[in-house]
């Protein structure tokens, strides 16, 4: 074999030795993603389809990554040996969320040393999306879900006024003539908020507009998904006002993923108003 082709082999053996030892290193933190994306009314259900999203904005970039010159950063080892250090810490010490930042920072660090500044630039946009697989923290997590819970009440009770109903809002409750409307965690809107904007972002990137036009695109989801989840609360309200608890409660299990569906119509729609022609690279509009 000949000397280049044998340094090429071990290089590859090289790295796929590192990169056996994170994933056992980092085996306990994956776990914690894991049972977050699965567990019952997870905000991050959304986690299955970023790797697909991830590979289709990575596609549609494939020309600019063909043409960045891989050149190492030498430098970035001093980045790659603090992330490892933390990480290993982290592990040990069961701090999921630290432990998940450093893997974050520590495979960016790896990337910048074997592929340079210049390529990995390129790469941006597919790993920012790869950040979303990442579970928030348990107190930023319950802090965002109440936010969102009382914003969602509040603009809810405003629309029952609208419509000439006299709602009573009591904290999370909107009582209204006969159904005590009570909008608990899962009706808050924050995971339909959250779901829509790693959807959007990514719906952003695959879209030809012009970087402006795509910031005001992203901007729009999260008004978007607090009065869509705020309609669909008026929805259940007035369910439950004609037919009580057992005709609200089928509405509201029924109109989460429709509720999806209507703001993903209307991001589509917006952004072909914008002036998108193609969608990763195809003219489908």
């Amino acid at each position: 074999m000949p000397p280049l082709a044998a340094s090429r082999w071990s290089d590859r053996l090289a790295l796929l030795a590192f990169a056996g030892c994170l994933l056992a290193l980092a085996w306990p933190i994956l776990g914690w993603w894991l049972y977050e994306w699965t567990r019952h009314d997870s905000p991050s259900a959304y986690a299955p389809v970023v790797p697909v999203l991830s590979g289709l904005l990575l596609y549609q970039r494939r020309a600019a990554l063909s043409a960045a010159l891989v050149r190492p950063e030498p430098r970035a080892l001093l980045g790659v040996a603090f992330a490892l250090t933390v990480l290993l810490i982290a592990t040990r010490r069961e701090l999921l969320a630290a432990g998940s930042l450093a893997l974050l920072t520590l495979v960016g660090f790896s990337l910048l040393f074997l592929l340079g500044a210049k390529k990995l630039r390129t790469l941006a946009v597919p790993l920012g999306l790869l950040l979303t697989l990442v579970p928030l923290p348990g107190p930023l997590l319950s802090d965002l879900t109440l936010g969102a819970q009382k914003l969602s009440t509040t603009l809810a009770a405003q629309c029952f006024g609208l419509l000439g109903l006299q709602p009573i809002q009591n904290g999370n409750t909107i009582q209204l003539g006969r159904y005590a409307l009570e909008v608990e965690a899962p009706c808050s809107g924050f995971k339909l908020l959250l779901t829509l904007l790693v959807l959007g972002s990514a719906f952003t990137g695959l879209t030809d507009l012009p970087r402006p036009r795509k910031w005001l695109l992203l901007a729009g989801t999260l008004p978007l998904a607090l009065l869509v989840n705020a309609l669909r609360i008026v929805l259940v309200g007035l369910a439950g006002e004609a037919g009580g608890f057992s005709a609200a409660h089928r509405l509201h299990d029924a109109s989460g993923y429709f509720s999806l569906g209507v703001c993903l119509v209307i991001l589509f729609s917006v952004s072909k108003g914008l002036g998108c022609k193609t969608l990763c690279g195809h003219p489908l509009f």
